[in-house]
Protein backbone atom coordinates (compact mmCIF):
# COMPACT_ATOMS: atom_id res chain seq x y z
CA UNK A 1 0.00 0.00 0.00
CA UNK A 2 2.56 2.37 0.47
CA UNK A 3 4.49 2.00 -2.26
CA UNK A 4 1.45 2.97 -4.39
CA UNK A 5 0.63 6.22 -2.34
CA UNK A 6 3.87 7.71 -4.25
CA UNK A 7 1.94 7.02 -7.39
CA UNK A 8 -1.30 8.19 -6.35
CA UNK A 9 -0.17 11.24 -4.72
CA UNK A 10 1.42 12.23 -7.64
CA UNK A 11 -1.23 12.08 -10.79
CA UNK A 12 -3.74 13.23 -7.76
CA UNK A 13 -1.11 16.86 -7.60
CA UNK A 14 -0.91 16.02 -11.32
CA UNK A 15 -5.04 16.53 -11.81
CA UNK A 16 -5.14 19.41 -9.61
CA UNK A 17 -2.23 20.93 -11.39
CA UNK A 18 -4.74 20.71 -14.51
CA UNK A 19 -7.54 21.80 -12.87
CA UNK A 20 -6.02 25.08 -11.68
CA UNK A 21 -4.66 25.65 -15.40
CA UNK A 22 -8.27 25.34 -16.36
CA UNK A 23 -9.71 27.71 -13.95
CA UNK A 24 -7.32 30.18 -15.04
CA UNK A 25 -7.30 29.95 -18.83
CA UNK A 26 -10.77 30.08 -17.96
CA UNK A 27 -10.49 33.62 -16.08
CA UNK A 28 -8.53 34.93 -18.89
CA UNK A 29 -11.74 34.43 -21.70
CA UNK A 30 -13.73 35.87 -18.80
CA UNK A 31 -11.34 38.66 -18.75
CA UNK A 32 -11.38 39.33 -22.27
CA UNK A 33 -15.15 39.40 -22.47
CA UNK A 34 -15.50 41.75 -19.61
CA UNK A 35 -12.37 44.03 -21.00
CA UNK A 36 -14.05 43.90 -24.90
CA UNK A 37 -17.29 45.56 -23.02
CA UNK A 38 -15.93 48.20 -20.68
CA UNK A 39 -13.45 49.37 -23.24
CA UNK A 40 -15.87 49.73 -25.67
CA UNK A 41 -17.35 52.76 -23.85
CA UNK A 42 -13.50 54.04 -22.75
CA UNK A 43 -12.91 54.30 -26.53
CA UNK A 44 -15.67 57.03 -26.70
CA UNK A 45 -13.01 59.92 -27.52
CA UNK A 46 -16.34 62.13 -28.34
CA UNK A 47 -17.86 64.53 -26.51
CA UNK A 48 -20.47 62.05 -25.47
CA UNK A 49 -21.26 60.12 -21.86
CA UNK A 50 -19.23 56.88 -21.14
CA UNK A 51 -22.98 55.08 -21.46
CA UNK A 52 -24.01 56.83 -24.85
CA UNK A 53 -21.46 53.78 -25.90
CA UNK A 54 -24.23 51.25 -24.81
CA UNK A 55 -27.08 52.82 -25.45
CA UNK A 56 -26.67 53.22 -29.12
CA UNK A 57 -26.05 49.04 -28.69
CA UNK A 58 -28.77 48.50 -26.83
CA UNK A 59 -31.15 50.36 -29.27
CA UNK A 60 -30.00 47.90 -32.42
CA UNK A 61 -29.74 44.98 -30.31
CA UNK A 62 -32.70 45.19 -28.36
CA UNK A 63 -34.92 47.95 -29.73
CA UNK A 64 -34.36 49.83 -26.39
CA UNK A 65 -35.03 53.97 -26.41
CA UNK A 66 -32.04 54.93 -29.05
CA UNK A 67 -29.89 58.20 -27.89
CA UNK A 68 -30.73 61.39 -29.76
CA UNK A 69 -29.31 62.30 -33.02
CA UNK A 70 -28.16 60.50 -36.01
CA UNK A 71 -24.67 61.24 -35.68
CA UNK A 72 -24.45 59.67 -32.50
CA UNK A 73 -25.78 57.21 -33.62
CA UNK A 74 -23.49 56.62 -36.55
CA UNK A 75 -20.31 57.39 -34.35
CA UNK A 76 -20.86 54.84 -32.06
CA UNK A 77 -22.53 52.14 -34.35
CA UNK A 78 -20.48 52.95 -37.78
CA UNK A 79 -17.17 53.60 -36.36
CA UNK A 80 -16.61 52.86 -32.94
CA UNK A 81 -18.24 48.99 -32.21
CA UNK A 82 -16.52 47.41 -35.61
CA UNK A 83 -13.57 49.50 -34.69
CA UNK A 84 -13.67 47.33 -31.21
CA UNK A 85 -14.57 44.36 -32.32
CA UNK A 86 -11.84 44.10 -34.84
CA UNK A 87 -9.40 45.69 -32.27
CA UNK A 88 -9.75 42.15 -30.30
CA UNK A 89 -9.87 39.58 -33.05
CA UNK A 90 -6.13 41.24 -34.03
CA UNK A 91 -4.85 41.41 -30.94
CA UNK A 92 -6.10 37.91 -30.24
CA UNK A 93 -4.83 36.75 -33.55
CA UNK A 94 -1.03 38.43 -33.21
CA UNK A 95 -1.04 36.58 -29.40
CA UNK A 96 -1.99 33.29 -30.52
CA UNK A 97 0.68 33.69 -33.36
CA UNK A 98 3.16 34.58 -30.97
CA UNK A 99 2.82 32.14 -28.66
CA UNK A 100 3.19 29.46 -32.19
CA UNK A 101 6.11 31.00 -33.04
CA UNK A 102 7.95 30.85 -29.51
CA UNK A 103 7.19 27.40 -29.44
CA UNK A 104 8.20 26.06 -33.01
CA UNK A 105 11.18 28.08 -32.91
CA UNK A 106 11.84 27.07 -29.19
CA UNK A 107 12.59 31.34 -28.69
CA UNK A 108 11.08 32.87 -26.19
CA UNK A 109 12.05 36.24 -28.71
CA UNK A 110 10.12 34.95 -31.69
CA UNK A 111 6.92 36.89 -32.34
CA UNK A 112 4.21 36.54 -35.51
CA UNK A 113 7.00 38.64 -37.70
CA UNK A 114 9.62 36.28 -37.14
CA UNK A 115 8.92 35.31 -40.96
CA UNK A 116 8.95 38.51 -42.45
CA UNK A 117 5.51 38.70 -43.13
CA UNK A 118 5.25 42.51 -41.33
CA UNK A 119 8.32 44.02 -43.39
CA UNK A 120 6.53 41.92 -46.98
CA UNK A 121 3.34 43.78 -45.92
CA UNK A 122 4.64 46.79 -45.63
CA UNK A 123 6.94 46.77 -49.08
CA UNK A 124 3.29 46.15 -50.89
CA UNK A 125 1.51 49.11 -49.22
CA UNK A 126 4.46 51.36 -50.19
CA UNK A 127 4.21 50.87 -54.06
CA UNK A 128 0.41 50.69 -53.54
CA UNK A 129 0.44 54.19 -51.54
CA UNK A 130 3.40 55.68 -52.64
CA UNK A 131 3.13 54.64 -56.45
CA UNK A 132 0.08 53.90 -57.17
CA UNK A 133 0.76 50.10 -57.90
CA UNK A 134 -1.88 47.61 -57.65
CA UNK A 135 -0.52 44.60 -58.15
CA UNK A 136 -4.20 43.08 -59.05
CA UNK A 137 -5.25 45.50 -61.82
CA UNK A 138 -8.30 47.36 -61.49
CA UNK A 139 -7.93 47.56 -57.85
CA UNK A 140 -7.61 50.98 -56.30
CA UNK A 141 -7.57 53.07 -53.43
CA UNK A 142 -7.53 50.89 -49.91
CA UNK A 143 -8.38 47.60 -51.87
CA UNK A 144 -5.51 47.86 -53.54
CA UNK A 145 -3.48 48.41 -50.32
CA UNK A 146 -4.85 45.86 -48.71
CA UNK A 147 -3.90 42.98 -51.55
CA UNK A 148 -0.58 44.28 -52.40
CA UNK A 149 0.16 43.96 -48.58
CA UNK A 150 -1.01 39.81 -48.42
CA UNK A 151 0.12 39.04 -51.75
CA UNK A 152 4.06 40.04 -50.26
CA UNK A 153 3.70 39.15 -46.92
CA UNK A 154 3.42 35.68 -48.21
CA UNK A 155 6.90 36.13 -50.38
CA UNK A 156 9.32 36.28 -46.85
CA UNK A 157 6.84 33.17 -45.48
CA UNK A 158 7.10 31.10 -48.77
CA UNK A 159 11.00 31.96 -49.18
CA UNK A 160 11.55 30.19 -45.26
CA UNK A 161 9.52 27.43 -46.34
CA UNK A 162 11.30 26.72 -49.27
CA UNK A 163 14.45 26.92 -47.36
CA UNK A 164 13.00 24.53 -45.06
CA UNK A 165 12.43 21.93 -48.13
CA UNK A 166 15.53 22.36 -50.04
CA UNK A 167 17.76 21.98 -46.65
CA UNK A 168 17.83 20.60 -43.28
CA UNK A 169 17.55 24.28 -41.01
CA UNK A 170 17.30 24.50 -37.38
CA UNK A 171 15.43 27.13 -35.59
CA UNK A 172 17.94 29.68 -35.53
CA UNK A 173 18.99 29.32 -38.51
CA UNK A 174 15.08 30.20 -39.60
CA UNK A 175 15.37 32.78 -38.09
CA UNK A 176 17.96 34.60 -39.31
CA UNK A 177 16.96 33.79 -42.78
CA UNK A 178 13.56 35.65 -41.38
CA UNK A 179 15.75 38.72 -40.28
CA UNK A 180 17.64 38.80 -43.22
CA UNK A 181 14.73 39.07 -45.48
CA UNK A 182 13.28 41.47 -43.23
CA UNK A 183 16.25 43.79 -43.76
CA UNK A 184 15.85 43.64 -47.36
CA UNK A 185 11.70 44.38 -48.11
CA UNK A 186 12.61 46.91 -45.23
CA UNK A 187 15.36 48.43 -47.40
CA UNK A 188 13.50 48.57 -50.73
CA UNK A 189 10.27 49.80 -48.86
CA UNK A 190 12.47 52.65 -47.75
CA UNK A 191 13.92 53.51 -51.70
CA UNK A 192 10.17 53.54 -52.95
CA UNK A 193 9.86 56.03 -50.03
CA UNK A 194 12.22 57.89 -51.09
CA UNK A 195 10.91 58.38 -54.67
CA UNK A 196 7.43 58.85 -53.43
CA UNK A 197 5.72 62.05 -53.98
CA UNK A 198 5.95 64.05 -50.71
CA UNK A 199 2.26 64.11 -50.17
CA UNK A 200 1.76 60.29 -50.25
CA UNK A 201 5.18 59.75 -48.26
CA UNK A 202 3.06 60.44 -44.44
CA UNK A 203 0.43 58.13 -45.88
CA UNK A 204 3.12 55.27 -46.28
CA UNK A 205 4.44 56.46 -43.40
CA UNK A 206 1.09 55.47 -41.19
CA UNK A 207 0.29 52.49 -42.43
CA UNK A 208 3.99 51.32 -41.19
CA UNK A 209 2.79 52.67 -37.36
CA UNK A 210 -0.06 50.16 -37.20
CA UNK A 211 -3.81 51.95 -36.86
CA UNK A 212 -6.85 50.20 -36.77
CA UNK A 213 -8.81 53.72 -39.04
CA UNK A 214 -9.72 51.36 -42.27
CA UNK A 215 -11.28 48.50 -40.21
CA UNK A 216 -15.00 48.66 -40.21
CA UNK A 217 -18.31 46.26 -41.00
CA UNK A 218 -17.05 46.01 -44.48
CA UNK A 219 -13.88 44.43 -43.97
CA UNK A 220 -14.82 43.46 -40.76
CA UNK A 221 -15.87 39.33 -42.13
CA UNK A 222 -12.38 39.07 -43.84
CA UNK A 223 -10.27 39.87 -40.69
CA UNK A 224 -12.77 37.79 -38.39
CA UNK A 225 -12.70 34.99 -40.07
CA UNK A 226 -9.37 34.52 -40.80
CA UNK A 227 -8.79 34.97 -37.22
CA UNK A 228 -11.18 32.31 -36.16
CA UNK A 229 -10.34 29.94 -38.93
CA UNK A 230 -6.60 30.03 -38.29
CA UNK A 231 -7.18 30.30 -34.86
CA UNK A 232 -9.33 26.84 -34.76
CA UNK A 233 -6.58 25.27 -37.16
CA UNK A 234 -3.86 26.49 -34.13
CA UNK A 235 -5.61 25.26 -31.51
CA UNK A 236 -6.27 21.45 -33.44
CA UNK A 237 -2.30 21.39 -33.54
CA UNK A 238 -1.98 21.79 -30.01
CA UNK A 239 -0.95 18.31 -28.81
CA UNK A 240 1.30 18.55 -31.63
CA UNK A 241 3.17 21.70 -30.05
CA UNK A 242 3.28 20.30 -27.20
CA UNK A 243 5.90 17.19 -28.42
CA UNK A 244 7.84 20.50 -30.22
CA UNK A 245 8.58 21.47 -26.61
CA UNK A 246 10.67 18.41 -26.12
CA UNK A 247 12.79 19.67 -28.91
CA UNK A 248 13.31 18.13 -32.27
CA UNK A 249 14.61 14.72 -31.43
CA UNK A 250 12.35 14.37 -28.32
CA UNK A 251 9.40 15.15 -30.92
CA UNK A 252 10.99 12.14 -33.25
CA UNK A 253 11.58 9.88 -29.86
CA UNK A 254 7.06 10.68 -29.53
CA UNK A 255 6.86 10.37 -33.22
CA UNK A 256 5.89 12.94 -34.55
CA UNK A 257 8.13 14.84 -37.55
CA UNK A 258 9.00 18.05 -35.81
CA UNK A 259 9.91 19.79 -39.92
CA UNK A 260 6.34 18.79 -40.68
CA UNK A 261 5.07 19.85 -37.52
CA UNK A 262 7.19 23.76 -38.00
CA UNK A 263 6.23 23.31 -41.81
CA UNK A 264 2.30 23.05 -41.34
CA UNK A 265 2.45 25.59 -38.08
CA UNK A 266 4.37 28.29 -39.74
CA UNK A 267 1.92 28.17 -42.84
CA UNK A 268 -1.45 28.66 -40.97
CA UNK A 269 0.08 31.07 -38.78
CA UNK A 270 1.48 33.44 -41.60
CA UNK A 271 -1.65 32.98 -43.69
CA UNK A 272 -3.89 34.16 -40.49
CA UNK A 273 -1.17 37.25 -39.70
CA UNK A 274 -0.65 38.15 -43.41
CA UNK A 275 -4.33 38.44 -43.82
CA UNK A 276 -4.86 40.54 -40.70
CA UNK A 277 -1.53 42.74 -41.47
CA UNK A 278 -2.55 43.50 -44.41
CA UNK A 279 -5.42 45.84 -42.98
CA UNK A 280 -3.79 47.13 -39.65
CA UNK A 281 -0.46 47.50 -40.82
CA UNK A 282 2.27 46.70 -38.26
CA UNK A 283 1.53 46.15 -34.73
CA UNK A 284 4.50 45.04 -32.41
CA UNK A 285 4.85 43.81 -29.23
CA UNK A 286 1.26 41.75 -29.01
CA UNK A 287 2.61 38.77 -30.46
CA UNK A 288 5.08 38.92 -27.88
CA UNK A 289 4.05 40.07 -24.17
CA UNK A 290 0.82 38.12 -24.12
CA UNK A 291 2.40 35.28 -24.40
CA UNK A 292 4.81 35.52 -21.35
CA UNK A 293 1.67 36.86 -19.38
CA UNK A 294 0.73 33.58 -20.06
CA UNK A 295 3.20 31.23 -19.44
CA UNK A 296 4.14 33.58 -15.88
CA UNK A 297 0.93 33.45 -14.89
CA UNK A 298 -0.45 29.91 -15.98
CA UNK A 299 2.20 27.51 -16.72
CA UNK A 300 3.39 26.10 -20.05
CA UNK A 301 0.08 23.82 -20.81
CA UNK A 302 0.15 24.71 -24.46
CA UNK A 303 -3.49 24.35 -25.00
CA UNK A 304 -4.36 27.19 -22.40
CA UNK A 305 -1.59 28.65 -23.43
CA UNK A 306 -2.97 29.15 -26.90
CA UNK A 307 -6.24 30.28 -25.73
CA UNK A 308 -4.75 33.00 -22.56
CA UNK A 309 -2.61 34.16 -25.31
CA UNK A 310 -5.00 34.88 -27.22
CA UNK A 311 -7.84 36.69 -24.83
CA UNK A 312 -4.80 38.57 -22.74
CA UNK A 313 -4.21 40.22 -26.84
CA UNK A 314 -7.51 40.61 -27.00
CA UNK A 315 -7.62 42.84 -23.77
CA UNK A 316 -3.84 44.43 -25.09
CA UNK A 317 -4.85 46.01 -27.67
CA UNK A 318 -8.03 47.38 -27.04
CA UNK A 319 -7.11 49.22 -24.28
CA UNK A 320 -4.55 50.38 -26.40
CA UNK A 321 -7.40 51.01 -28.92
CA UNK A 322 -8.99 53.06 -26.62
CA UNK A 323 -5.70 54.83 -25.56
CA UNK A 324 -4.63 55.66 -28.88
CA UNK A 325 -8.00 57.38 -29.63
CA UNK A 326 -7.88 59.18 -26.47
CA UNK A 327 -4.30 60.95 -27.72
CA UNK A 328 -5.17 60.67 -31.58
CA UNK A 329 -2.09 58.82 -32.35
CA UNK A 330 -1.83 55.06 -33.97
CA UNK A 331 -2.37 51.96 -31.75
CA UNK A 332 0.80 50.46 -32.83
CA UNK A 333 2.56 53.65 -31.37
CA UNK A 334 0.34 53.17 -28.74
CA UNK A 335 1.43 49.64 -28.42
CA UNK A 336 5.40 49.90 -28.50
CA UNK A 337 5.56 52.41 -25.63
CA UNK A 338 3.27 50.21 -23.39
CA UNK A 339 4.67 47.19 -24.83
CA UNK A 340 8.43 47.67 -24.32
CA UNK A 341 8.12 48.61 -20.77
CA UNK A 342 6.15 45.50 -20.20
CA UNK A 343 8.24 43.29 -22.12
CA UNK A 344 11.66 44.22 -20.09
CA UNK A 345 9.65 43.79 -16.83
CA UNK A 346 8.46 40.37 -17.85
CA UNK A 347 11.99 39.63 -18.84
CA UNK A 348 12.63 40.56 -15.47
CA UNK A 349 10.48 38.56 -13.34
CA UNK A 350 10.77 35.92 -15.33
CA UNK A 351 14.51 36.09 -14.84
CA UNK A 352 14.29 35.80 -10.89
CA UNK A 353 11.85 33.39 -11.32
CA UNK A 354 14.13 30.70 -13.07
CA UNK A 355 17.05 31.74 -10.74
CA UNK A 356 15.90 32.30 -7.79
CA UNK A 357 17.37 29.69 -5.31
Amino acid sequence: MSETRPGLDLRTGYRSFLRRQRLVCIGFLVLAAVGVVALFGFSNNTSQSYWTSYAVLGHHLFGLDAPDGRFTDMIFWDRLLPRAINAAFVGGALAIGGCVMQIVFRNPLADPYTTGISSGAGFGATIAIALGVSLVPGLTGNWAIVVNAFILSLVPMAAMIAVMVVRKTSPAELILVGIGIMYFFGAASTVFMLWANPSDLSGAFRWGLGHLESVGWGNMPLVVGATVIGSAAILLMADKLSVMNAGDRGAFTMGEDPKRVRFVCLLMTSMMVAAVVSFTGTIGFVGIVAPHIVRLTMGTNTRYMLLGSFAVGAVLLLASDALAKVMSLPVGVIMSVVGGPLFLFILVKQYKREHMV
